[in-house]
């Protein structure tokens, strides 16, 4: 399946073209990988929610690390490399640190809202799955790492960055408020949550931790 930009996984697989069932094995193997692990998934379990047999699972995948693979590949190659040209470009608008952070939260949230069964799948087999590790180091290094380099020049040019930050140390930063917050909301909601409040509050925080 070639991959095209996108905000929505789902709304990308509506896009392709393929055969019925390969399209609800995908569907239904996302929504339980995400409820309960891969490794926690049968592929009858994935081929009972779909209301179709195994065999038709195993004549589109030949393995169920297969089936994962065709619903994450998709997901790292829009953030890597082809969603980071409009990100990018996107932190190298606004002119102030408080202002790139603000871009970055909102931003990122989006995605991880839009894709939260796909992302939070990637989280888990990232710390599991030495495929999937492979497959992300190769495509963020696909460009020799200059993507977090890039991010790191622009919020240094604003001059109110901390010296002792480094790349990695504003993207771990970004990316544990933001997935915390996003599996927080979604896995353990809270009835009087306040998305627009607590994003700002993830921003205000992000702001007192990396400036001067």
């Amino acid at each position: 399946m070639a991959t095209d930009m996108f905000r929505n996984y789902r709304d990308w697989l509506d896009q392709q073209r393929m055969p019925r069932g390969k399209r609800v094995a995908l569907l239904a193997a996302l929504e339980l990988f995400a409820d309960q692990g891969f490794d926690g998934t049968s592929t009858q379990a994935i081929a009972d929610r779909a209301g179709i047999s195994q065999a038709t699972i195993f004549k589109y995948f030949k393995t169920k690390q297969d089936l994962l693979l065709a619903i994450l590949q998709p997901v790292m190659d829009n953030f890597f490399p082809v969603y980071r040209d409009e990100f990018v470009a996107g932190i190298q608008r606004p002119q102030t640190l408080a202002e790139k952070v603000h871009f970055v939260v909102l931003d990122r949230y989006a995605f991880f809202k839009a894709n939260r069964e796909a992302v939070k799948i990637f989280a888990v087999e990232m710390m599991t799955n030495a495929e999937i590790r492979q497959s992300f180091i190769k495509i963020v290094g696909v460009d020799n790492f200059a993507t977090p380099n890039k991010i790191m020049t622009t919020f240094r040019q604003t001059g109110e960055l901390r010296d002792d930050i480094q790349a990695a140390d504003l993207i771990r930063s970004f990316i544990g408020q933001i997935v915390g917050y996003g599996i927080q909301t979604t896995y353990m909601p809270v009835s009087d949550t306040n998305e627009t409040a607590d994003l700002q509050r993830i921003t205000e925080q992000l702001i007192r931790l990396i400036h001067k």
